[in-house]
């Protein structure tokens, strides 16, 4: 299953970039890392 980039556009006016990854009518699970990594720190987490 592929990942798709998008920018969610929060309240304060700041872009976020995510990674949109599964079944579109599961329950959303939000993941954040911590500074200075990326979202290859949840490679393990996420099926292929």
């Amino acid at each position: 299953m592929d990942s798709e980039a998008r920018y969610l556009r929060l309240r304060t006016g700041i872009s976020v970039p995510c990674l949109i990854h599964g079944d579109a009518g599961a329950k959303p699970v939000l993941l954040l890392h911590a500074w200075g990594e990326s979202s290859g720190s949840f490679d393990r987490l996420i099926p292929c």
